[in-house]
């Protein structure tokens, strides 16, 4: 091939690191990688990536709270009371199918001032 026409090359450099999973891991990473049809290392990759989103959004959550405490803020609430229901599960909290007319009605509750009347 002669200089005219030669192709440009491109390089891509990513960095890369290596963590050992324990074997329980690795298997389940196989099976859920098998039954999705992609690889186990971008299974991995997407999990990690998932995992940090979450890690940075609980110290964002951390921040925020902290900060709205300083201002006076109540951020602590009851589940029952933000109208959200108890799934199945250890800890976990649903939107339940009539969450909006909920919020709604602890709104017009709270500050009945607030609920628009119909035009005559």
């Amino acid at each position: 091939m002669s200089a005219a026409t030669a192709r440009p090359v491109s390089i891509t450099w990513a960095p890369s690191i290596t963590i050992r999973i324990p074997d329980d891991l690795d298997l389940a990473l196989q099976r859920h990688s098998t039954a999705l049809g992609i690889s186990k290392s971008d299974l991995a990759r997407e999990s990690l990536k998932r995992y940090l989103r979450v890690t940075e959004f609980r110290s964002l959550r951390t921040q925020l709270v902290a900060r709205a405490q300083a201002s006076g803020i109540n951020t602590d609430f009851d589940p029952h009371w933000r109208g959200l229901e108890h799934g199945p599960g250890r800890g976990l909290w649903t939107f339940p199918d009539d969450y909006p007319d909920r919020v709604g009605a602890a709104v017009y509750h709270a500050a009945p001032e607030l609920r628009r009347t119909q035009p005559e």
